[in-house]
């Protein structure tokens, strides 16, 4: 991809969360990027109704990304869900703009499953008897 002296682009990382069991939208999964040296966090977003989310950056051509997906609210959004750290790196396939430096317009889809952290058993699986 020839790039040469384009120091920063735009970055639009989207996509759905999902419960891995059930693979039904989770709403309101705290999204966080880290950035620099100290592995410190970005700016927040949530996950909306449908479990979508959009996060927009700027950054260096075919810059690699790191995002964290936490669940903040307990279980008010359908379960208990574990973090989830995901890693990728955006390419010329992401490349949707060219133009001056910052006109340059990466897009990437990145769907995330969560794990329960106590699944729940299907209907009718780990019933037990109790027989004093």
């Amino acid at each position: 991809m020839p790039m040469y002296g384009v120091l920063e682009a735009n970055f639009e990382l989207k996509g759905t969360v999902t419960d891995g069991a059930t693979s039904q939208p989770v709403k309101n999964i705290r999204v966080i990027r880290p950035f620099g040296f100290e592995n410190r966090y970005g700016d927040t977003i949530y996950t909306d109704e449908n479990g979508k989310y959009t996060y927009i950056f700027t950054g260096t051509p075919e810059s690699k990304y790191q995002m964290k997906f936490e669940d903040i609210d307990g279980e008010e959004n359908g379960g208990l869900f574990l973090s989830k750290k995901i890693e990728g790196k955006f390419t010329s396939a992401d490349l949707v703009k060219e133009g001056q430096s910052w006109e340059w317009r990466f897009v990437r889809t990145e769907d995330v499953k969560l794990e329960q952290a106590y699944p729940v058993p299907e209907y009718g699986v780990g019933r037990a008897s109790f027989q004093p």
